[in-house]
């Protein structure tokens, strides 16, 4: 019973191990960020570290660089040198936004280009026209608080009145009126063979905002030669908004955390429709998903948002790039299994031999118990024997003298006639009694 408990465990084990060592990477390193293109523990520096470039009116304070830190203010902060893109990456900030809330032309915009990251900061305090991408947190759009990404070739400028028409995802993000900093994370995956296709998936406190396979981010191109500065950078327009950078990690694979599946998506925009009765002019909101299902028709749009869910879904459970791992670990585990089962084998046999030694140790033993008590057995019958030959001793004195009994024999003999004698005295006397009796009557 012991074996088969002992590999129930064993698999167990295993398939945890197997769930938790996913990933494009099929190495068991763990998640080193690189240094030279992270930010340093803020909390033990005084001044910006030298690995960046900061710009405009950045500031570091209390472990924390503040690139908007007064009102009408502009911040960057840009890797002094540019990061080289091998098959994937993953990038981590964490920010927070304080000292405001509502509507403002402003915000904060994260960046991976592969174009010159100072010759222009028209956009947010950043290039307006750029060959990369581009993660931008604001709170002016037609979604209001929300961050989107949006991808350039360098062939045109970006203005930000039209840029949520060409945002390639988007998704809701409170980050506004709290102190609390949120942690946005962006990951890049390169096909590992042509079954498989790209991944870049961004995160925001490992809830997924989107993901997409259609996005390349070219890595031998003659004009940057796989090369791509990394920053972030802030615009607070005409308000108190300050936008601050706590953390910054980034690392040469994708990380675990990166991996977790399409769960828990963030909170996407819902279309509203206003129903406007004729006959008795009230008006009623309605949800646009609730009009869809009572029209016969479907538009491609709506076929689109129904396709682009069910591909996040099946991204998001992805398994082709786990198979060679699986069956790495089955082989391994097999190997496994059969070397405990000699090793429960050998351990088998040492136990029976250990097992007989014992019994012939306890036989032994018993046969030593025998023969302390067959001793004792003798001594108890001599014992016994010493009585006996008391008690005919005993005997014996009481044949040649008289005993007890014979004694009272002998007493009852005389006793008998004087107890009659007495009786017939006693008898006589009272008869004699009664004739007086009855004399003294008459």
């Amino acid at each position: 019973m012991l074996f088969p408990k002992l590999t129930a465990l064993l698999l167990a084990s295993l398939s945890v191990v197997s769930s938790h060592d996913t990933g494009s990477s099929l190495n068991s390193k763990k998640d080193v960020p690189i240094a030279e293109n992270s930010l340093a523990d803020l909390l033990k520096v005084e001044k910006p570290p030298s690995n960046w470039i900061s710009l405009d009116q950045t500031v570091l304070e209390e472990g924390r660089i503040i690139l908007t830190p007064k009102k009408q203010t502009k911040g960057a902060l840009w890797l002094k040198e540019p990061v080289k893109l091998t098959k994937e990456f993953t990038i981590e900030w964490t920010v927070r936004s304080v000292n405001y809330e509502g509507k403002s032309t402003g915000g904060m915009a994260f960046w991976f280009i592969s174009s010159d990251k100072t010759k222009d900061s028209s956009l947010y305090n950043g290039p307006a026209k750029f060959s990369g991408l581009q993660i931008l947190v604001d709170n002016n759009g037609p979604l209001g608080q929300s961050i989107r990404g949006q991808l350039s070739d360098g062939s045109i400028a970006f203005k930000k009145d039209d840029i949520y028409d060409k945002s390639f995802g988007s998704c809701l993000m409170g980050y506004q009126g709290t102190s609390v900093p949120v942690t946005i994370r962006l990951s890049y995956s390169e096909s590992l063979d042509s079954t498989s296709t790209n991944m870049l998936k961004l995160q925001v406190d490992n809830r997924v905002c989107f993901q997409t396979n259609k996005i390349n981010f070219p890595k031998d191109a003659i004009a940057n030669n796989g090369l791509y500065n990394v920053g972030v950078t802030a615009d607070n327009a005409n308000t108190e908004e300050s936008f601050e950078v706590l953390k910054m990690e980034y690392y040469d694979t994708v990380t675990e955390e990166a991996l977790i599946p399409n769960v828990k998506e963030m909170g996407q925009p819902r279309m509203i429709a206003k129903i406007i009765d004729q006959s008795t002019g009230e008006v009623k909101t309605v949800e646009k998903s609730v009009l869809d299902e009572q029209n016969d028709k479907t538009s491609n749009y709506e076929l689109y948002q129904k396709m682009d869910k069910i591909e996040g879904k099946i991204l998001a459970n992805d398994i082709v790039k786990l198979e060679a791992k699986l069956e790495t670990i089955m082989k391994n585990q097999m190997t496994l299994l059969e070397q405990l089962n000699h090793v429960f084998e050998n351990l088998q046999d040492a136990t029976t031999s250990s097992v007989n030694n014992a019994k012939a140790s306890a036989d032994d033993e018993s046969y030593k118990q025998f023969y302390s008590m067959n001793e004792k057995l003798e001594q108890l019958m001599q014992e016994r024997e010493k009585v006996r030959e008391a008690n005919k001793k005993d005997e014996a004195l009481q044949n040649n003298g008289i005993t007890g009994d014979e004694i009272l024999k002998r007493l009852a003999v005389w006793l008998l006639p004087f107890i009659v004698l007495i009786i017939v005295l006693a008898y006589y006397t009272f008869q004699i009694r009664k004739e007086l009796t009855k004399t003294k009557l008459l």
